[in-house]
Parts: structure tokens; sequence; C-alpha cells
């Protein structure tokens, strides 16, 4: 019956899809964990061993995430004519490059080049499995992307203190070929599961004209400024500076430090989940919910530069960590606020712009936080085989949380107010 869905009737190609969707997942979850793996858990064996400074280690994660975004805009146009086997097993080969790659590097622009190569394909996977869950289940997509959304961002909890431990264990090098291993044997599954679910490529499509009639919309602009730089310091809490923090300015042990970290991502990871419900809980009310959002962000950072300045107990900034993460944690209603703000037959490329402003946001914002801290290299005491930096170099950090969170908040005023919101909803 040709009306039925793919997911009711499989037959041998879907069924093939399915498990190249399955592995696709579970790839997934390594190209999440990459995002915080880099500087995050290696940091000081990277300044240590390699004599990396604070900038070049943000910068690592920077051209990651700058890699992650571009990938978004180039390949996320294109994903529809390729098919989701073919992009994902694309993104999986890119991905798999630049994970063995960094830990048998040593030299600086190698390791840049593999950040670059993780990133792309991290992004592609992304692209890959969100194509696949639309042609197997469009009648569930929500609720199936939501689930693999939920098994990816475990990956963050798994490369943060289980990851420190390994990597104390075993040595950096090692630590990272785990994963990087494991992604491997998850794109041979991919790649012996594509043959014949290749869909003939389609007729080009106009590409930049699209583009620019989403952007010239003034709610999709504020929306993308307020909602990108709430990524843009969580992420450097993450990956740049969060750990570091706590140890140098709060005392936390390394393994006290680390469990806080993964805390956040567990935090996140459940934001996410209820994301479909607040959307909904919000409706009409997108303009408003921005702000509140924005507001909490805002009020974050300001009590971890707070903490810091008036020399405040250490369970505050990890409160103002919990406060950073939790607008980051929402990005399905930021998704859903971009539908809104765009016409319908562009729902997919709105999305798409969302994540790209996100990731444009968090290497930015992460490379500017880098360089600040290694402003003050030269007052850092060496304990040991670790850099603690002064007090007043995270101060300095969150200084720069503070501004683009302000700015973020202010761009949300009169947003979507001229009009009711009805959101597009995906089915």
């Amino acid at each position: 019956m040709p009306s039925q869905s793919l997911d009711l009737v499989p037959d041998a190609i879907t069924r093939k899809k399915m498990m190249v969707f399955r592995f696709g997942v579970m790839l997934m979850f390594f190209t999440s964990m990459s995002k915080v793996l880099v500087p995050g858990a290696v940091f000081d064996p990277l300044q240590h061993e390699l004599g990396l400074d604070a900038a070049i280690l943000g910068g690592l994660n920077a051209w990651y995430m700058s890699a992650y975004a571009l990938s978004q805009i180039t390949v996320g146009m294109m994903a529809d004519r390729w098919g989701g086997s073919r992009v994902l097993l694309l993104g999986g080969l890119s991905f798999c490059i630049g994970m063995t790659m960094f830990p048998l590097s040593s030299a600086v622009w190698l390791l840049r080049v593999a950040r670059i190569f993780a990133g792309f394909g991290g992004g592609i996977v992304f692209l890959g499995v969100a194509k696949l869950i639309a042609d197997l289940y469009p009648n569930r997509f929500s609720s199936i992307l939501g689930f693999s959304l939920v098994i990816s961002y475990m990956g963050p909890v798994v490369g943060t203190a289980p990851m420190v431990w390994l990597v104390s264990a075993i040595g950096w090098r090692w630590a990272l070929l785990v994963p990087a291993l494991l992604a491997v044997l998850a794109t041979t599954g991919i790649l012996s599961f594509t043959p014949g679910t290749f869909p003939p490529l389609s007729q080009k499509v106009p590409l930049l004209r699209p583009i620019l009639q989403v952007m010239c919309n003034i709610d999709m602009v504020r929306l993308s400024l307020a909602s990108s730089v709430t990524f843009g310091s969580y992420y450097a809490l993450l990956t740049v500076m969060g750990k570091k923090c706590l140890e140098d300015a709060a005392g936390f042990p390394v393994k006290w430090a680390a469990n806080v970290i993964m805390l956040l991502t567990i935090i996140v990871t459940v934001c996410n989940f209820l994301g479909g419900t607040v959307s909904k809980a919000v409706r009409n009310h997108y303009g408003w919910a921005m702000a509140g959002f924005s507001s909490i962000s805002l009020l974050g950072v300001f009590l971890g530069w707070l903490t810091l300045h008036a020399n405040l107990p250490g369970g505050l900034l990890c409160l103002s960590y919990i406060l950073t993460c939790i607008p980051a944690g929402f990005f399905p209603v930021y998704c859903s606020m971009g539908k809104d703000a765009s016409p319908a037959r562009f729902v997919t490329l709105a999305v798409a712009l969302v994540n790209f402003w996100a990731f444009v946001a968090i290497s930015l914002i992460g490379y500017v936080a880098g360089v600040v801290m290694r402003s003050y290299e030269n007052e850092a005491q060496k304990v040991g085989e670790v850099l603690v930096y002064p007090i007043k170099a995270y101060q300095g950090v969150f200084i720069v949380f503070i501004i683009a969170a302000a700015i973020g908040l202010l761009s949300t005023i009169g947003l979507f107010r001229k009009r009711k919101t009805e959101p597009n909803e995906l089915s």
C-alpha cells in the first residue's frame, strides 16, 4: 500500500537504511563526545607535553566548531539531493580521519587540520541522521530525532569525568584513540549497509537566495544572535576553561571539577529531551521565552564573575555554571522559533541556520576566552606539571561572557512582538 510509511512496511532497502541509521546514531554519540574532548579532558597534558598556550588550545576547539558550522551551510543545503546514507557515510569518513589523526600528531598545524576534519564530519553526521529519520519515520520525526539526540548527548557525559580518568590512566594519546577506533567501527557498519541505499541525484536547487530570504527577516536575525551566545558561553565553560576555573580559582580537586562539568552535560541532555514540551508550552510567547532564556544566561555568567570577584564559596560558582548551561539545553525550542520566523518552505534551512550561528558563536567566544587566559600566562604559577592561572584571568573570561549575554538579551527586544506566532510543527 503506497500510502503507508516506510517504518510500517520495511523492504530490503528500508531495512538497510534502518541499519545505517542505527550505526549513524552510534556515530553521533562520538561526534558529540568529540566537542568536549579537546581541549577539555586533555587541557593540562597538551599544555605540558606539547607546550601549547591557552589561546592555541581554545583555538583547537574553535577550528572544530567553525568546521562544524560550515558543514551546516555547505552540506546542509545538499542533504535532500544526496540522501541520508550518502551524507552519513561522507561525514563518518571525515570524522574518523580527524579523530584518528589528532592523537597521532604533535605539530600545531596538524592538530588544527585534524580538528577541522573531525568538526566538518561531525556536522555532516548530524545532517545524515536527520535526513534518514525524515525518510524512515516521517510520522514520528520529532520523537525519533529527540531520542537520537538524547543518545548523542550522552557522548559529552562520557567525554568529561570518565575521559579525565582514562587520560590519567593510559595517557592522552591512547585515551583519544579509544573513541576514534570505536567511531571507525561504527563507520564501517555504515559502509557495510549503504550499497543499494543511495538515491539518484535530483535536480540542482538554488542555494544562496533561500539563505538571504531567511536571514533578511529581522526576527531571525534577533533570534540567531540571542540563541547563539547562550551556546557560546556554555561551550567555553565545557571545553576551554570551566574545569580549570574550578581547579585554579575554587580549589576543586581534578575529579570533582570533572564531575561538575559532567553534571552540566547531563542537565543539557535533560533539557533537550524536554524541548518539545517546552516549545508547546510557550507557543505564541516565543519572544518572552527567548528573553527569559537570555536573562538566565546573563544571570549565570554574572554570578560567576561576582563569585570570583568577591571570593564567594565555590558552590556559587557551580550554581553559575548550571544557570549558564540551562538555556543552552533548549535547542529544540530555538529551532521551533526559527521555523516560525521563516517561510514554511524554508523550515529545514531555518533549523540549519540556527545551528550554524550557534557554532559560529561557540568558536568565536571560545577563542576569545582562550586569548584572555593567555594574556595572564605571565602571572600564572606552575605547580608540578600544571599551570595555575590567577583568579583575574577567569574574571576576564566571565566579563566576555557578560558582554555576550547582554548583547543577546538586548536582541530579544521586540522579538516576535509584531504578530502572533504559530510555529510550524514537524510531523
